[in-house]
């Protein structure tokens, strides 16, 4: 066990692409540590998994995703933090024993967070929670793994932990959306409004128009063509931002 307290925590850097077997075979090391009975060696190992994830570019399988939380939750336990580690273990679904009646187990057993929220759907690729494709989080009191693909490429690989925020990530932004799409109502209403005015002028009347009635259709007329131009710019706008969006 001196061994491993020797081993170099040289993960960190990134030097390369690491894949699922990688992550796993230094998460089978961290739990064989952990059952060995080092807290130390256990924390070192746990640094060296948490250090990895950001290099990872292969998608992370579901039951990976869960022996990565209940490590997590250990983690925490080992360092007398039992209430932090019930969010951990919760999520990787530990099962303590049958005849395990303690603090720990019952917290675990009696956890019951709140519903989650949707993600915005990223404007290309997809998204991997907890290794499953699904666009609803959990809750902002669990932990999760969050994957990004673009194909099959993995462009981020993140552990969230309770209470915070998602990675940044290249999403379709609604409000540009329905922005634009008011935009477009509003500049086609214009325009309708400004061709009833235009054809008023052209209409048959038994009594012809005076200068000042004509002067009158005409600037209502200009306004209303004023008006379709600037919102149809600031449509232009929203789906530009928005089309640049998808570069980001």
């Amino acid at each position: 066990m001196l061994l491993l307290l020797l081993i170099p925590s040289a993960l960190g850097a990134c030097p390369e692409p690491l894949y699922q077997g990688d992550l796993q075979a230094a998460m089978d090391l961290a739990e064989d540590i952990r059952s060995s009975g080092e807290p130390a060696a256990f924390e070192a190992a746990m640094r060296d998994v948490e250090s990895m994830l950001d290099c990872v570019v292969e998608p992370v399988g579901p039951e990976l995703a869960l022996d990565l939380h209940r490590l997590q939750g250990w983690k925490r336990q080992a360092a007398g933090q039992s209430t932090d580690a019930v969010p951990y273990l919760a999520a990787g679904e530990w099962q303590p024993a049958e005849d395990d009646d303690g603090p720990l187990a019952k917290a675990v057993h009696d956890w019951a967070p709140s519903s989650g929220a949707s993600l915005p759907p990223p404007v290309r690729g997809r998204m991997l929670l907890d290794g499953q494709s699904v666009d609803l989080r959990p809750s902002p009191a669990e932990p999760y793994l969050f994957q990004r693909l673009v194909g099959d490429r993995v462009t981020t690989t993140a552990y969230v932990h309770p209470g915070e925020r998602p990675p940044r990530y290249p999403r379709l932004r609604r409000r540009l959306v329905v922005a634009g799409s008011v935009g477009v109502g509003l500049t086609a209403g214009l325009l309708v409004a400004a061709d009833q005015e235009r054809r008023q002028l052209t209409r048959d009347r038994a009594v012809p128009y005076t200068q000042d009635e004509l002067d009158a259709v005409q600037a209502r007329n200009h306004g209303l063509l004023i008006g379709a131009t600037a919102t149809g710019a600031l449509t232009g706008v929203s789906f530009g931002v928005l089309g640049l969006s998808y570069l980001w």
